[in-house]
């Protein structure tokens, strides 16, 4: 219950703001790679995944919400991210904030939806998770003028009163989950590096796009990697229990610490938006008075002027209490699954929750369940010959030894992403990679686009033979870097792919 003077109103207006903003930041990273990785042009079309115009299959349509069912061309397909940077951004205004972030998660859905290989990260998952309880905190008050009109007299259908407490209680457990489980599945997994505490020794020069300050983080003594490693497990296995407590200096202290070690993963490593995000999710831990306590007086009384006054909906209970149970349910039958290995929960239960997957409300979570151990990198190169060979350059994955390390995130390019996925299996279980070759071997343009440097930029005279090398990269010596600007150093492995033309590309679909 809420104490008396207490108000809810300025954290869920904190966190609305930053989730607004992240949703915008995730709708442009998205935009400006559609055409490269989903256009009629793109390495997946996603014309394909839709029945390229054939008439709709209802099953696939279920398990693929999406608004590219009504058009999937170009320009609709560039349109979509492009209109939910917009509408994002005008909920981060505060304008129509409800509606706005309930389209906002519906078109990010969208895109996840037909995003097959390269949308398939956790902090999508996370995204929309979070996304759809936002749905139900956001106000929906702007819109008790337009049923006032048709009502002629003010609404109690619209929810003009305080956030519930249940809600708040729901993100609380929604980053509980989510660190816990982060812990949880680097025990389960019995990974030898995490059980030694040796993780970290390896961590920062085997992660996907490691910062600058990844590398001198490397450096640091093993005495030092060990006690990171156990401050992993602390913040992931103690600490998320403190948050589900009443007890205000208690979820302080764990806002802490989980904010500490985002802010630490952030500065080493380019993982998108996930980090901001469960850094906004973390001010859920925090009440009111953390904030107004700090304020003038003056800015103080007119945070909570009135706030006595808001009344909630008499609805409220009608959509609260269905969604705390579903989302009860569904969390269930999602720790059975991921931690459990599903032998818990009866079939019946698991088929109920079937239809609810595609949407993505509940998720499992757990990031570096097995630690690698070495960074296998692909270095693509092209020829017109079979003789001479010119390489790929990508924009962010490691590739030239004197190149600096990146710092991208929030954006994420997820080309370059899954070509460190891609490094750590045959490509057999890689098959968007010969789609990405066929690409390059037609010239395509937008493909190209997702490239820092392609070595055979006409269109028109594209390479007529590639091949793929495998390189074990490490991060270079503090001596190599000072003195021949190497951030790092490469041994040949093994071919990845041998020499081949367009000619000896199947022609079927991957």
């Amino acid at each position: 219950m809420v104490r008396e003077g207490e108000t809810a109103r300025v954290v869920p207006f904190l966190f609305l703001r930053f989730l607004s903003l992240i949703y915008c930041l995730a709708f442009i990273s998205c935009a400006v790679q559609m055409q490269g990785l989903y256009g009629s042009d793109g390495i997946i079309p996603v014309n394909e995944l839709l029945g390229g115009g054939r008439p709709v299959d209802f099953n696939i349509a279920l398990s693929h919400p999406s608004i590219f069912w009504l058009a999937s061309d170009d320009t609709f397909l560039s349109l979509v991210p492009w209109m939910g940077a917009l509408l994002s951004f005008l909920a981060f205004l505060g304008i129509l904030e409800g509606p706005l972030l309930f389209a906002s998660w519906f078109l990010y859905l969208s895109i996840i939806s037909v995003g097959q290989t390269f949308m398939s990260f956790q902090w999508d998952a996370l995204l929309l998770e979070t996304g759809f309880l936002a749905i139900f905190l956001a106000s929906w008050r702007p819109l008790a003028f337009f049923w006032s009109l048709i009502l002629k007299g003010e609404s109690r259908l619209i929810d003009t009163g305080q956030p519930s407490f249940v809600l708040i209680y729901l993100f609380r457990f929604l980053l509980f989950k989510l660190m816990l489980m982060s812990g949880l599945v680097k025990i389960l997994s019995n990974d030898p590096t995490w059980s030694s505490l040796t993780a970290m020794q390896y961590h920062y020069f085997t992660q996907p796009l490691p910062t600058p300050l990844a590398y001198f983080a490397d450096k640091l003594p093993d005495w030092f990697q060990i006690a990171s490693c156990a401050g992993v497990f602390f913040i992931e296995l103690l600490v998320p229990f403190g948050m589900l407590f009443p007890y205000f200096r208690l979820r302080l202290i764990t806002f802490v610490l989980t904010v500490a070690l985002q802010v630490l993963i952030l500065l080493t490593g380019n993982y998108c938006f996930f980090n901001l995000l469960t850094i906004a999710i973390c001010f859920m831990l925090l009440d009111d008075s953390f904030f107004l306590d700090r304020m003038k007086v003056s800015l103080r009384d007119r945070i909570t002027r009135g706030a006595d006054e808001l009344k909630p909906s008499r609805f409220r209970p009608v959509y609260l209490a269905p969604l705390l149970a579903l989302l009860v349910f569904l969390n269930a039958v999602e720790f059975d699954q991921a931690l459990l290995g599903g032998g818990a929960m009866p079939p019946l239960m698991v088929a109920l929750s079937a239809p609810f997957v595609p949407y993505r409300i509940v998720n499992n979570y757990g990031l570096f369940a097995r630690m690698t151990t070495t960074r296998p990198e692909i270095i693509l190169e092209g020829s017109m010959d079979g003789s001479d060979w010119e390489p790929y350059v990508f924009r962010y994955k490691a590739g030239p030894l004197d190149r600096a390390l990146p710092v991208v995130a929030p954006y994420q390019p997820r080309l370059d992403w899954q070509m460190w996925f891609a490094a750590l299996s045959p490509v057999q279980y890689n098959p968007w990679f010969v789609r990405f070759s066929k690409s390059l071997l037609t010239g395509s343009r937008s493909v190209s686009s997702l490239l820092q440097s392609n070595p055979f930029p006409d269109p028109d005279k594209p390479p007529v033979y590639l091949r793929a090398k495998l390189y074990e990269y490490r991060f270079s010596s503090m001596s190599e870097l000072m003195e021949k600007g190497q951030w790092w150093t490469r041994t040949y492995k093994e071919d990845y792919i041998p020499q081949f033309s367009l000619a000896d590309i199947s022609d079927r679909r991957d």
